[in-house]
């Protein structure tokens, strides 16, 4: 008011302070539509972001954070979980490869077989099922790091060799 005052005393009149208010006047209405502008936005956002959900920003929020806590929880137990199953994978079965043959000449149809089952680590084992006319004979033969316990037989050699080079 000091201002107006002063200007009044220096002998400016009555229709310049009356344009210097209008045109703060301007600059205020002004103003107040951006303000007005950015608070509907705002609330735009804030009620897309709540949209479907009961209560305040403040409730939505809430739940949100701990819906998002919820899932940082589970994801540590999967992790936990994947990094149990990577370190288990090493000792499942890589390879496997199985050949059907005539184990004997008077016996036709290929109903004998061998079966090689190994690890990454080359460990596992040769299941050999040999068919005749009277039985049929399982035999299972371990494998160690890509060495027979026990000696195959040609068939099972085969198969192994076979598997191994998969």
């Amino acid at each position: 008011m000091d201002s107006l005052t002063k200007l009044f005393e220096q002998g400016h009149n009555a229709s310049t302070a009356l344009l210097l208010i209008t045109a703060v006047c301007a600059i205020l209405f002004l103003l107040t539509i951006v303000l007005f502008t950015r608070v509907s936005g705002l609330n735009r956002r804030i009620h897309t972001l709540t949209m479907g959900s009961e209560g305040s920003f403040e409730q939505t929020l809430a739940q949100h954070l701990e819906t998002v806590a919820h899932t940082v929880r589970r994801m540590d137990g999967i992790e936990q979980a994947v990094g149990t199953l990577q370190a288990q994978i090493p000792f499942c079965v890589q390879k496997s490869h199985l050949a059907r043959y005539d184990a004997f000449d008077n016996v036709g149809g290929q109903q004998s077989f061998s079966l090689v089952l190994l690890d990454s680590r080359q460990s596992g084992v040769v299941l050999s099922g040999v068919y005749n006319r009277m039985d049929m004979r399982v035999y299972a033969k371990y494998i160690e790091r890509g060495q027979p316990t026990q000696p195959l037989s040609e068939e099972e050699t085969r198969v192994f060799r076979e598997c191994l080079s998969k």
